[in-house]
């Protein structure tokens, strides 16, 4: 995180080869997008709407970011063969301890 020169934030997150760019004036952040190509190999995806594994859904106009994994979710429950459990709308009960032994076999 750094900031441009009138003291907004800029938020660059990297992972790997993936790299997610943040800043509140579009000019700051084209000149970041700039410097970085400079420098290294990329390709700007503009207005990303995955990244690793999640979802990125963006209200602009209300300033609201909504990120998830439901993908992920899925892949995991498809992975224990558990796509098709019933949910329970109330947490368990805080006396429940849980074990390898409760989970489902095959």
């Amino acid at each position: 995180m750094r900031k441009d020169i009138d003291g907004n934030p800029i938020i660059l997150v990297l992972y790997v080869d993936d790299m997610l760019l943040a800043e509140k004036r579009k000019t700051s952040l084209d000149a970041l997008k700039d410097q970085q190509k400079s420098v290294f190999s990329m390709k700007d995806l503009e207005n990303v709407e995955h990244i690793l594994g999640m979802k990125i859904n963006r209200k602009r106009k209300d300033k609201l970011l909504f990120l998830s994994q439901e993908k992920y979710i899925e892949k995991v429950l498809n992975r224990f063969n558990m796509a098709e459990v019933k949910s329970l709308r109330v947490p368990l009960p805080s006396y429940l301890k849980l074990s390898k032994v409760d989970c489902p076999k095959g």
